[in-house]
């Protein structure tokens, strides 16, 4: 499984490279109980021992260095960008599978919710579920997901939480994509994409995102499609 976190804030380049690009940054980063040099000058291959305070805070909460004037910066973005994949490969066609992620068929093969219910739609754009997870899952029992492209040429499903779950948690967007790969005549790779933006505060809730449903779903899909090829 691969997965990405990132943010940033806007700073001029040449002066902020001037820090992150040696050892000096060691010296006005308050995150840190200690940063310690154990070899190199801040090339290639330097080794640097980095204490973190006991009780998790970081320092810059507690005190500022006098010494040392931060650079100004503008305020940070208020919220934080990550996204997961994974995929699995299925001895079928891929016109197959995605006749089934194409379409509301899906729905009936898996058994990763306990109830997915179609609120409105047809299995097209703009339809809508409600999907119930079994209990204990996670901190919330169901959400809402409306399907926002649907690309058959490039066998591309795309679905983003309108109501609920994620977005209870502090979550700007969470999109889920299901994507068929074609590698040959009789196979073809199912992948799964997870995106989301988290609001700057809420991203202690990023620890609930998991991308083991829409796995769970594709192998069920899989086993489905292997018992009922047509080719």
């Amino acid at each position: 499984m691969r997965g990405t976190l990132s943010d940033e804030i806007e700073v001029p380049a040449r002066e902020a490279w001037e820090l992150y690009g040696t050892l000096k940054t060691a010296n006005v980063t308050y995150t840190f109980d200690k940063i310690e040099v154990v070899a190199g000058d801040g090339g290639v291959g330097a080794i640097l021992k980095l204490t973190l305070p006991a009780d998790g805070e970081a320092k810059g909460n507690k005190q500022k260095n006098p010494e040392v004037e931060k650079p100004a910066a503008t305020p940070p973005r208020s919220k934080m960008h990550g996204t997961f994949s994974d995929g699995i490969e299925v001895n079928v066609p891929a016109h197959e599978a995605w006749e089934l992620y194409g379409t509301l068929k899906i729905t009936h093969v898996t058994h990763t919710f306990d109830k997915i219910e179609v609120v409105k739609g047809d299995g097209g754009v703009g339809t809508v579920l409600k999907l119930t997870l079994p209990a204990g899952t996670t901190v919330f029992s169901s959400y809402e997901e409306k399907y926002t492209k649907i690309d058959d040429a490039k066998m591309i499903k795309e679905a983003e939480v309108i109501s609920g779950g994620y977005l209870d948690l502090g979550f700007i967007l969470y999109r889920t994509r299901f994507e068929i790969v074609e590698t040959g005549k009789t196979s073809c790779i199912t992948k799964t994409t997870i995106e989301y933006d988290v609001n700057e505060e809420d991203v202690a809730n990023c620890t609930y995102v998991s991308i083991l449903p829409m796995i769970c779903m594709m192998k069920d899909v899989a086993t489905y499609l292997l018992a009922n090829t047509k080719s």
